[in-house]
């Protein structure tokens, strides 16, 4: 499906309370092991294996060295070991939204499993985090359009991808990943 944005107009792309016009390009993933993130284009794999590395780096050295009593990781009754800041620290060749939406999915891992853990391991529970977002084969946005990306929208993909002089693309959440053939002004 391709999407226009009229001269002077604007479209929203809501991937959670997707507009009639863009729904059928509307796709929700869920996230059931790491390798996902790779799969989708949120992450790139050499990153993913590079976090999966940090993080087992980072727990063994919080379980070699308990401390913080009294602090829990929150919504559990686990003892937090403090391994997010050992974690980023080893990821400086990372980015941090990246980063941070990998932690995210392996914290939820008992500590003393992650070292034998996988990209291809099922996370735990049954609900992993969805991934919304649109799937387009050509994107263009006219002079003065705006193509405005809504908050709970995390990927786009596309082909081509045009913007003419004037147009815009509006991003209103804290990070949009766009994965297309190409991007271009006119």
């Amino acid at each position: 499906m391709d999407i226009s944005v009229p001269e002077n107009g604007s479209l929203i792309l809501d991937a959670e309370h997707p507009g009639a016009e863009v729904a059928p390009a509307a796709v929700q993933h869920r996230v059931t092991r790491l390798q996902d993130y790779a799969d989708l284009g949120l992450v790139r794999e050499e990153h993913l294996t590079r976090m999966l590395a940090a993080a087992r780096e980072s727990t063994a050295d919080a379980l070699s060295n308990p401390g913080r009593p009294g602090a829990f990781v929150p919504g559990t009754r686990r003892p937090d070991l403090g391994r997010y800041t050992g974690y980023t620290s080893r990821l400086a060749e990372v980015n941090t939204s990246e980063a941070r939406l990998v932690w995210n999915a392996l914290r939820a891992v008992e500590p003393r499993r992650l070292g034998a853990w996988t990209l291809s391991d099922r996370l735990p529970g049954n609900l992993g985090p969805i991934i919304s977002g649109f799937r387009f084969a050509d994107i263009t946005v006219a002079g003065g359009g705006q193509l405005i990306v809504a908050p709970g929208t995390r990927v786009m993909w596309a082909g081509d991808i045009v913007v003419a002089p004037s147009g815009r693309i509006v991003v209103q959440g804290a990070s949009l990943t766009v994965r297309a053939h190409s991007f271009r002004g006119q």
